[in-house]
């Protein structure tokens, strides 16, 4: 990690959106990719005191994006997640409702309104 970028944690078992989001986000941002919510909560345990933020899809194999923000949500209440899904679930807005730290954006979804949501949630934090 450079030390100078903020470091993201990105968790998805796409790997087209997981090349999408280093592409995207490599040139600002020092970046952690997991193919899956048991690799995420790896890294997360490994590099949380670096993290500035979470992306992440809900449902994966092994451990999904739900698990994983419950696991990261008891070490680091805080730390601002954005989900990124293609499944629209009544979960989802209970967990936004209850945690305004956490942001949710619909794929398929438009390059300028991931970078404008991300810049909004880690300046707030």
């Amino acid at each position: 990690m450079s030390g100078s970028k903020r470091t993201l944690l990105i968790v998805d078992d796409e790997e087209l959106i997981r090349d999408l989001l280093f592409d995207i986000l490599a040139g600002d941002y020092d970046l952690i990719l997991c193919k899956d919510g048991a690799e995420g909560i790896e890294k997360f345990d490994k590099y949380a005191s670096q993290l500035s933020g979470v992306i992440t899809d809900l449902v994966m194999p092994k451990v999904n994006g739900d698990k994983l923000i419950q696991h990261i949500r008891e070490k680091m209440p805080n730390l601002p997640i954005l989900i990124i899904t293609g499944y629209e679930r009544e979960t989802d807005t209970t967990l936004l409702q209850k945690d305004k730290s956490i942001q949710l954006l619909q794929k398929p979804f438009r390059i300028d309104k991931l970078q404008t949501m991300l810049s909004e949630m880690l300046n707030k934090s």
